[in-house]
């Protein structure tokens, strides 16, 4: 499987030079969001931890998917989390939610749902469940465009990772009922960001891959949230004003490779709403 990155189609410095408040992004997301709060992070793991201690989550059980991003493990271990897993379902990669009840207990505090490859999942039926239950739901939209989810089904917390749908290196934004007030330490750049910056330009990103060191996975992995750089605000803040456009191309490059994929027998999630819009195989 390989992570396909938002690019830029040409070098433009117009993000750069522009004048740029983080109000007039966050009035930008409010179109989208009317009603909720923003706290814009430096990764979207990073929002995913600030939704646990917004929420009160620590100490108690979540429900989640089986099929998961590994980034997950560590965190959960942090707050003292402890997961319990739903099956898979094989034709959208989502959780099997059918039994989800038989899996609350006094200790159940949140159910995680994640809109695995970009398609969205149904909840009507979570969101009834966890109001009998008095659950919280966390949305991880990581592989959603910014503009997917409907007002009328979101949770109690969303959260994006905007290096999947911009051409940023870093970013991460949580959406919240509540008014979060969170102190955030600044980004922190590192080195291996230059190599990063490279495979945002289409003829530079098999060079960056040369000297990408391999990441994996440690328990102790996890890493304190942070604020987002000031360069990636800059870059998303010119990216939504032409969003619309944008998202026309990664739909209709997501279709062209779907249509490639099909050609090749390949099995995929039974949706028309389904883009892939960060991954493809």
């Amino acid at each position: 499987m390989y992570f396909t990155f938002p690019q830029f189609n040409k070098f433009s410095l117009k993000p750069f030079f522009r004048k740029f408040s983080e109000k007039f992004l966050i009035q930008k997301l409010d179109n989208l969001f009317p009603n909720y709060n923003f706290v814009l992070t430096d990764s979207g793991r990073s929002a995913f931890q600030l939704a646990i201690k917004d929420l009160g989550l620590e100490n108690f059980e979540m429900i989640l998917p089986a099929y998961l991003c590994d980034i997950f493990r560590p965190i959960l271990k942090h707050f003292n989390i402890k997961p319990v897993y739903l099956d898979t379902d094989p034709k959208t990669f989502h959780a099997n939610f059918s039994n989800i009840e038989n899996l609350i207990t006094s200790k159940t505090k949140s159910i995680l749902i994640c809109h695995t490859y970009g398609l969205p999942v149904e909840l009507d039926q979570l969101l009834k469940i966890a109001k009998n239950y008095n659950l919280k739901i966390i949305e991880d939209c990581a592989h959603l465009s910014i503009d997917l989810p409907r007002a009328e089904s979101r949770g109690d917390a969303l959260f994006f990772s905007f290096s999947k749908i911009f051409p940023v290196t870093n970013g991460g934004l949580l959406i919240t009922k509540n008014d979060t007030k969170t102190e955030l330490k600044k980004y922190k750049f590192r080195f291996f960001n230059i190599i990063k910056y490279l495979r945002l330009y289409p003829l530079l990103a098999n060079l960056s891959e040369k000297f990408r060191p391999e990441e994996g996975l440690k328990e102790n992995s996890r890493k304190a949230p942070r604020k987002i750089s000031k360069t990636s605000l800059k870059i998303i803040n010119y990216c939504l004003d032409n969003f619309n456009e944008q998202n026309k191309t990664r739909i209709d490059l997501a279709k062209y490779f779907q249509e490639k994929l099909l050609e090749m027998e390949f099995k995929m999630q039974e949706s028309t709403n389904n883009t892939f819009s960060s991954c493809a195989i």
